[in-house]
């Protein structure tokens, strides 16, 4: 069992133009303070049975306090394969900005009523240990949004709002381990839909598909560290309707492991091989996406004080 509790210092939001006439839209502070308490049970039903059961109550200045259950169910099988059924509810408050700033009709309104997200998610997983070095798990799940928080245009200008009911479906697989001498690899695939429960139509910046295939190794005696990933987006769409093509990314890092006693230095390239993509934009019609950055490469030298 546990309490929790957090205040925001200060949450300060401020618009103002200086030119031709000094004008401040916006002057605003909206702290947040919430505290919680939570607990969790856990119970042994038979010798392969574990059950776990728990709750937490959320109370946010402003808002209704809020239940988050959780409950799951645990059957191993065999030392090899673990069954695991999941439930579980969750909850976002609006932030600052999307219920309160406003600039008095220049591209957003306020929205002091807006309530949380609410969530409830429902999993079914499978463990299984291949070999001593790889293991294997598929999960397949649905997702159930209520409240969804969007930005919805209201002539020339926005305002976030409860609007909509989403859900979401799908399976990820997951390889993760050491398939090859000293390589580490946690690689993925998942298949999902996302989409509007009223209407069925698929959401907006959401790919049916999502591959990734990170993988790391120990060079020279394991002084240096080579570490790489590649990330497969499928299409997505924007908010007007319109495809996003689909894209790989891939990063490679090289890192030294104790270059001295109080640094270390990691270089790495990002996009690898320069890939063009976009990514979609929020509620801009202006912009409906937006390009993101190609092949770039980092220095980094890591200084551990007091060590």
């Amino acid at each position: 069992m546990g309490l929790e509790f957090n205040v925001d210092i200060r949450a300060v939001q401020r618009n103002y133009d200086v030119s031709p006439v000094p004008i401040q839209f916006l002057d605003l502070n909206n702290p947040a303070r919430s505290a919680a308490v939570f607990g969790q049970y856990e119970f042994r039903i038979a010798p392969r049975w574990t059950a776990y059961l728990g709750a937490r109550l959320d109370k946010t200045w402003g808002y209704r306090p809020v239940p988050s259950p959780r409950a799951a169910l645990i059957y191993q099988e065999s030392p090899r394969t673990v069954f695991k059924m999941l439930y579980g509810g969750a909850f976002r408050n609006p932030n600052a900005f999307e219920r309160y700033y406003d600039d008095h009709g220049n591209s957003q309104m306020a929205n002091p009523s807006l309530r949380p997200e609410r969530t409830e998610t429902f999993e079914v997983d499978v463990e299984h240990k291949l070999t001593k070095r790889l293991d294997a798990t598929v999960s397949a799940y649905h997702y159930t949004l209520h409240d969804l928080i969007q930005a919805v245009p209201d002539g020339a200008i926005v305002q976030y709002r409860n609007v909509s009911r989403a859900q979401a479906n799908g399976i990820e697989f997951e390889l993760n381990g050491h398939p090859w001498r000293s390589v580490e690899t946690v690689a993925s695939f998942s298949l999902q839909r996302a989409e509007d429960a009223a209407t069925g139509g698929r959401l907006a910046n959401s790919p049916p598909g999502n591959r990734s295939i990170p993988a790391s190794t120990p060079l020279l005696r394991n002084k240096l560290d080579l570490s790489g990933a590649v990330r497969d987006l499928d299409a997505r769409l924007c908010r007007s309707g319109a495809q996003v093509p689909g894209y790989y990314v891939a990063d490679l890092t090289m890192s030294s492991v104790h270059l001295h006693r109080d640094f270390d230095l990691q270089a790495g390239v990002r996009n690898l091989f320069d890939r063009r993509y976009s990514d979609p934009t929020g509620f801009s019609d202006a912009m409906q996406s937006m390009p993101e950055d190609g092949r770039s490469v980092f220095l980094r030298l890591i200084w551990h004080s007091g060590q």
